[in-house]
Order: C-alpha cells, then structure tokens, then sequence
C-alpha cells in the first residue's frame, strides 16, 4: 500500500552485500540532498538519512493518523521497530523501555 497521491517518481538503488553501510548512507544523504528542492519523502521502511522530524512532516497528517491508530491497537509497540521508534513515533527503545511512547508536543508539530 502506498502512502502517496498524485504523480510519483521512484528512484531505487540496490547495492550488495560487500558495501560499507557508511558508503550507502552517505550516498543516500547525497542523494536526499540534490532531491531536496522536491522536498522527497523516503519510502516508509526503506533506509534514509533525513531527520525523523522532517520524514514525519514530508508524510503530514497521515503520520499522526497512524501513530494514534499504532498506540490504540498496539499499546504494547509488539508490531514496531527501531526504524519506526525513531522515524515514526520518534523516540528511541535505547533505554530498554517498553511501549509506543508520546513524542513531545514540539516534536509532534515539527
């Protein structure tokens, strides 16, 4: 299911296993960064570089639809990841909490 409507470009990218992640990540920063007048919005799930503020606010309101829809069904966070504490709900499991936790007002409005 895509999060998207209207026209679509996609650029996908494949490298093997033998590349540095630092060289991937830095290539998709550059990538992100020539983008950036289109303001891009990284494929939910897919490695990005973009901060977790601007990734929320390149998804807008959708986002916030499924963070709330996320704390209802699963309290608990069983179905999250560290990809999604940090993109999505914006925070970090680093502390061995357990849970969806709300992010702070600032964060949310960013």
């Amino acid at each position: 299911m895509s999060g998207t409507s209207g026209d679509v470009l996609c650029i996908a990218f494949g490298m093997n296993h033998a590349t540095p992640k630092a060289r991937l990540l830095e290539e998709i920063s550059r990538l992100e960064a020539a983008l950036e007048p289109l303001e891009p919005r990284a494929h939910m799930g897919k490695l990005c570089t973009l901060p977790p503020q601007v990734w929320r606010s390149r998804y807008g309101e959708r986002v916030e639809k499924f963070v709330d829809l996320a704390r209802m069904h699963d309290p608990a966070g069983k179905f999250s990841n560290e990809y999604t504490d940090h993109f999505v709900f914006g925070v970090s499991r680093g502390d061995g909490e357990e849970g969806i936790e709300e992010p702070a007002a600032a964060e949310r409005q960013a």
